[in-house]
């Protein structure tokens, strides 16, 4: 927008996908000749109202009104907010500051006054996603680098901020962290390949109990190259694992990928593939919605070169 300034933006839908509102939230006003950010990064649903972090701590009610914007919290252009998590009384965000690696969780109050600031017991190059473990406290999922590669880390603590247990050099890089049932924690990444995060290997979800101890490891259902962004946890307890599996012949190309873990552990894989029905799944390059070789898709829902006839003038 004008003034030098950018927007954050909220969107608000229904349960039906409807968007409902839009909401807009300005930062502070710049000093002459500079450029103020409003990024908003995350969000979460408290009993009756929305909450949405990143630069700034802003309350919705649950038509979209703005009920707050407070630009203190995080110490804006110094501090901010990657992910954060409600447990029914607070808001646990994971924060970091403009010095490196200097990664914390603070815990605030629905009107986002910081009850506690601390920094895990365990170090992370980047602390990615957080959830609470009812009874427990917050719990967070990262990877770090060392010079033998990525390793995955995890850190459970107390809603007082203490350090309860941690775990490191894990199967898998910690990109994503839920909960499977009431009291089991999941973690899930892709293996570490390098000592970046250029070359992406196969998928594995670890289960952990309130202790810190391994319940179990699993692989994707569907084997390959995959990430994963959210583990989402339903009512009836299991969860759902979301991300991307690379796929398309070494073309790099990416196709969303959601499986179900059941409440006792069990991956349950989606429906196999319908080449034809328009609608491109995983091990599918393309669906244009018929099995007719010689256009854009092959009846295999393949991506191949296609090598054009040439024509035969007329003798």
């Amino acid at each position: 927008s004008g003034g030098g300034c950018t927007r954050g933006l909220i969107l608000v839908f229904d349960a039906t996908g409807k968007q409902t509102t839009q909401s807009f939230v300005l930062p502070p006003k710049p000093a002459p000749g500079k450029v103020a950010f409003m990024n908003l990064t995350t969000v979460v649903a408290t009993t009756n109202e929305v909450i949405s972090l990143g630069d700034a701590f802003v309350r919705l009610d649950l038509s979209g009104s703005v009920k707050q914007t407070s630009f203190d919290v995080f110490a804006p252009g110094k501090a901010r907010a990657h992910d954060a998590t409600w447990d029914g009384k607070r808001v646990y965000a994971i924060t970091t500051s403009a010095v490196p690696n200097s990664w914390a969780v603070t815990a605030l109050t629905p009107e986002g006054k910081v009850v506690w600031k601390k920094t895990p017991n365990v170090s992370a190059t980047h602390w990615t996603q957080i959830t609470h473990v009812p009874g427990v406290g917050p719990a967070l999922a990262g990877y770090k680098v060392k010079k033998s590669g990525l390793t995955g880390v995890i850190a459970q603590m107390t809603t007082t901020g203490a350090a309860k247990w941690s775990r490191f050099d894990l199967e898998t890089l910690g990109q994503s962290i839920g909960r499977l049932g009431a009291d089991t924690v999941l973690v899930s990444g892709t293996l570490p390949q390098t000592s970046s995060l250029s070359t992406v290997g196969p998928r594995r979800v670890l289960a952990y109990d309130t202790s810190g101890k391994l319940l179990w490891t699993q692989g994707s259902p569907v084997q390959g190259p995959a990430l994963t962004h959210r583990i989402v946890r339903l009512g009836d307890g299991s969860a759902l694992v979301v991300g991307d599996l690379l796929v398309g012949h070494g073309s790099g190309a990416k196709v969303t990928d959601v499986y179900r873990v059941s409440a006792a552990g069990q991956a349950v894989c989606a429906p196999p593939a319908v080449c034809g029905d328009k609608k491109q799944a995983i091990g599918e390059d393309c669906d244009d919605g018929n099995q007719e070789d010689f256009d854009s898709c092959w009846s295999d829902c393949s991506s191949r070169p296609i090598i054009k006839r040439a024509s035969v003038p007329a003798s």
